[in-house]
């Protein structure tokens, strides 16, 4: 029997949130817990309740001898995945970080950067000049994709300023600040984030690119949990993905997506056009499926519908920084 899973829709660093969500872990003790983050930093995760470990932390992961492309994620105390990971890790509960891993982002930037070597003209490009205003000390940083900001306004047309203004707020803000910041009560929070926000998914087309590759990944790890035996399943992300992974269904659609991210060149897919066919073949069984499972559904009920007549006539009766060199 595949394990119940518990969507927690979070906003990153958002106080009320993190303290709903230490209250609904407790309540729920999760025999494991997936949290949105890199899996290439999962061998630090432990030092997160090391006594030395005071945060704000942030978390560094770049390329091995590239530390200018680091991508890093920000934690403090009040973080709601600062929370998630000390629930885990203090009760010894398995802990996994379920984002697509950054080892992928990197190769894809090598090779877009191959790519673009290759068609350039032999005449090397003018170097850019430097910026006389930058601290020569300063590392550099890779930001993440823009999609891992829930609420960037790129792919979701600013979803917290929709709900603020159906309920009648001008100030997005401080309508997320009332409706979660300053709930005392968790009860059904969660749940209300996440209809919330499949109502707002449903009006929009499904995601592609970076993204779509992101939460693929995510059903694909919640699916390794679910096979392991887990039983009751925390999932803490950004509250914009948590509708992506209610259904769990389409895992061969998700296996096509994600053999493009191989880092060998014979695994992934040899073309575009190859990848979007073997999508319509997939596409087409599960129609083919569909239409055996509605010509059932419509026998039964038809079946139904005649023993209802007769009977009709016979019966009236929901601080410091770790850095992980990406391999």
């Amino acid at each position: 029997m595949a394990g119940s899973v518990h969507i927690f829709g979070v906003r990153h660093h958002g106080p009320g949130c993190a303290r709903s969500l230490r209250a609904a872990l407790a309540a729920l003790a999760p025999d494991i817990v997936l949290v949105e983050g890199p899996p290439d930093g999962e061998a630090v995760l432990p030092l997160a309740i090391d006594p030395a470990m005071k945060p704000p932390v942030a978390l560094l992961i770049y390329p091995e001898g590239a530390p200018q492309r680091a991508a890093y994620y920000p934690f403090a105390a009040f973080s709601p995945e600062w929370q998630a990971i000390h629930h885990a890790l203090t009760r010894q509960v398995p802990l996994r970080f379920m984002d697509l891993p950054l080892t992928h982002l990197f190769a894809d930037e090598d090779r877009r950067a191959a790519e673009a070597a290759s068609a350039a003209p032999a005449e090397a490009a003018p170097e850019a000049e430097a910026d006389p205003g930058a601290d020569p000390g300063a590392p550099a940083s890779t930001p993440l994709p823009a999609e891992a900001d829930p609420e960037g306004e790129d792919l979701r047309d600013d979803p917290l300023g929709i709900l603020a203004e159906a309920a009648g707020y001008t100030d997005r803000e401080l309508w997320w600040e009332h409706q979660v910041e300053q709930r005392q009560d968790p009860t059904g929070l969660f749940e209300g984030i996440l209809e919330a926000m499949t109502a707002i998914r449903s009006q929009r087309p499904p995601p592609t690119g970076v993204e779509a590759l992101r939460e693929a990944y995510m059903r694909k790890t919640l699916r390794e949990a679910q096979k392991a035996g887990h039983q009751r399943i925390a999932v803490v992300c950004g509250a914009w993905h948590g509708p992506a992974l209610v259904d769990l269904a389409g895992a061969k659609a998700d296996q096509a997506l994600l053999k493009g991210l191989s880092l060998r060149p014979d695994e992934r897919w040899p073309s575009l056009t190859a990848l979007v066919d073997a999508l319509e073949q997939i596409l087409a069984r599960k129609r083919r499926r569909s239409s055996f499972a509605l010509a059932a559904s419509l026998g039964a009920a038809a079946a139904l519908t005649l023993g209802a007549l007769a009977s009709h006539y016979t019966d009236d009766t929901c601080g410091p920084a770790l850095s992980i060199q990406a391999h």
